[in-house]
């Protein structure tokens, strides 16, 4: 699987599936779509600065529900990262003018006529 396919299976197919598990630990199903609504929102052609500066806001929280609600061993480096996407975003404009999936695509079509 490429970047594309985990990034189309983070923001639309993994809401869906989770609404109906973890029925009993309600606070584990809001952070995984909070996870999904942030990387949703921050991947999207045109973000206000505002808004990027309420995803950071919420993504603090979201960390800090997963430490709350997770073994230590789950928040690793990686999860804090999370939270800076936002202000790259900020910074660099949108995320979907930075992706490599044409680059990605481009080394697949090479790959398969070079065989």
């Amino acid at each position: 699987m490429k970047s594309h396919d985990y990034n189309v299976l983070m923001q639309h197919l993994l809401p869906v599936l989770i609404q109906h598990a973890f029925k009993d630990r309600k606070e584990i199903r809001d952070i995984i779509i909070s996870f999904s609504a942030f990387f949703s929102a921050l991947c999207s052609k045109v973000v206000d600065i505002e808004t990027l500066t309420s995803l950071e806001r919420g993504m603090a929280k979201t960390l800090c529900e997963v430490e709350k609600s997770f073994p230590p061993s789950v928040f690793v480096v990686m999860m804090h990262l999370s939270r800076h996407l936002a202000y790259e975003s900020r910074v660099n404009g949108p995320e979907p003018f930075r992706w490599m999936w044409q680059f990605e695509r481009l080394e697949i079509k090479q790959t398969s006529e070079g065989t």
